[in-house]
């Protein structure tokens, strides 16, 4: 998935000189902007088959790799925090502590189980709640007993750190899953314009995937 929208754009950016400070001009054809697509309340202000002239101002950069580095530094600080690693708080099979060697994958079993554990080929059928780490009260995605996801271990169906915490679980066993960005969705969607509803309308037209509206 192209992290900006219109490709067009994302494909202009990349392949442009660009630098911090320096503002362009990038006019997309519409093969490249929104082309015919049906926006719905937007048609009026992105009429299919329109030229789109957009003018960006680089402001910052970020280098990609200091990302999950980052965020591996946010889920330490979140288990310290919550005393995830506390053993006086947690002991036996419930306080298992998992950390990848890059600690971009942390998993904590909440509620133990069978000793059967999944192996590659297996059909594997998870309930979830799916957050933000920083905010645990927006709920992105969530799959419960009665609508299970369902996908096969080891055939690159799922996010890589999804398809590494499964390996480490056990059946009925509850865990929570801390990801870094890079071994989970890498790239949210950013759209422009930034209209409201814009990209749940992209979502509609299945131009992004819908937790990329989300996140």
């Amino acid at each position: 998935m192209n992290p900006l929208i219109p490709v067009g754009l994302d494909f202009a950016i990349g392949q442009s000189d660009i630098r911090v400070g320096e503002e362009y001009n990038y006019i997309l054809p519409p093969a490249l902007a929104y082309g015919d697509l049906d926006l719905g309340d937007f048609q009026a202000i992105l009429p299919k088959n329109s030229i789109l002239n957009i003018q960006i101002k680089l402001v910052a950069l970020t280098v990609l790799f200091d990302v999950p580095a980052t965020q591996s530094l946010d889920i330490n600080e979140y288990t310290n925090d919550t005393a995830l690693n506390d053993t006086s708080v947690w002991s036996g099979d419930d306080g298992f502590l998992y950390r990848s060697s890059s600690s971009r994958l942390v998993m904590k079993v909440l509620d133990s189980s069978f000793l059967v554990s999944p192996v590659e080929g297996n059909t594997v059928s998870l309930s979830y709640v799916l957050y933000d780490l920083n905010d645990s009260s927006a709920v992105i995605d969530r799959r419960t007993v009665v609508d299970l996801f369902l996908f096969t271990l080891g055939v690159d169906e799922i996010m890589p750190g999804l398809d590494e915490a499964v390996r480490n679980m056990h059946l009925n066993e509850l865990t929570l899953i801390l990801l870094t960005s890079d071994i989970a969705y890498q790239e949210s969607a950013a759209v422009i314009p930034n209209y409201e509803g814009l990209r749940q309308a992209l979502v509609a037209t299945q131009v992004i995937p819908a937790y990329a509206a989300d996140i």
